[in-house]
């Protein structure tokens, strides 16, 4: 075999190798730590002062749409137990969480927050184990999806509002933008930060205070409340719960 031979085949072999290195560097995982904050300036009018939100997730499913593979990919990271509840409070945000990826162009990024389905429930005529009719042993026993206390001062009546997302909403959709685009780019040497913003300014943006005043009340802890549920203060829990999704937003960094 001559030298021109040898080269072209030299060549080649380097090719393929070369395409397979760039084909495999496309399946390199990119850490993306994940964060979750709240927006609670001024909820209705600013008579609601929100003192805690806990998410509750089962799990969180991605879908991306990888331009480098020229394919939709997916995955999924779920958990167990207190794993997946993130406690917010104010401006802090919640610890984090490590999603890996594969590193590359995506020009969209889907994620599913999927909300935990309890199975302790408030009910007015409970009768069963996992049923209470009194809203401190919901608070105290119950992991819904979602579950807001706040409190709602107005002309001098102070009220304490809890709202609870269990079975009604499963989950939470929403698209990535990075720079204000959708189009997402990770690497694997330069991890990135997805900050999901939940705006309870926003979801009690439709909420007067002539609602809060009618609504039905309870008790926590020995003082009036308006419990927002999906089987109490139904007209409530619909106006609120409906805003939750719009209004999600999330930002991908890099650090």
């Amino acid at each position: 075999m001559n030298l021109e031979n040898w080269t072209r085949k030299l060549l080649f072999f380097c090719l393929i190798l070369l395409c397979a290195c760039d084909k495999e560097d496309f399946t390199d995982p990119a850490d993306l730590n994940c964060y979750f904050t709240l927006t609670a300036d001024a909820p209705i009018n600013g008579n609601l002062s929100v003192e805690s939100v806990i998410i509750n997730l089962s799990g969180i499913d991605i879908n991306g749409d990888h331009t480098n593979e020229n394919k939709t990919l997916r995955f999924e990271r779920n958990f167990s137990g207190d794993d997946g509840q993130f406690s917010l409070i104010g401006s802090d945000a919640s610890q984090p969480v490590n999603i890996q990826i594969p590193q590359g162009i995506y020009s969209s990024l889907q994620f599913d927050l999927n909300l935990r389905e309890d199975e302790f429930e408030f009910e007015l005529d409970a009768d069963d184990d996992d049923e209470t009719n009194n809203l401190t042993e919901y608070v105290q026993r119950a992991n819904p999806g979602i579950l807001l206390i706040g409190t709602y001062t107005s002309e001098g009546e102070s009220l304490k509002i809890v709202f609870s997302v269990d079975d009604d909403l499963s989950r939470i959709r929403t698209n990535a933008e990075q720079n204000g685009e959708s189009t997402i780019v990770l690497e694997k040497l330069t991890p990135s930060t997805a900050t999901f913003n939940f705006d309870v300014d926003y979801w009690f943006g439709l909420v007067t205070n002539q609602m809060i005043q009618n609504a039905a009340r309870l008790e926590l802890d020995g003082e009036p409340a308006v419990f927002i549920y999906e089987d109490f203060n139904e007209n409530l829990f619909s106006t609120v719960v409906s805003r939750i999704e719009a209004s999600t937003q999330l930002t991908i960094t890099t650090d």
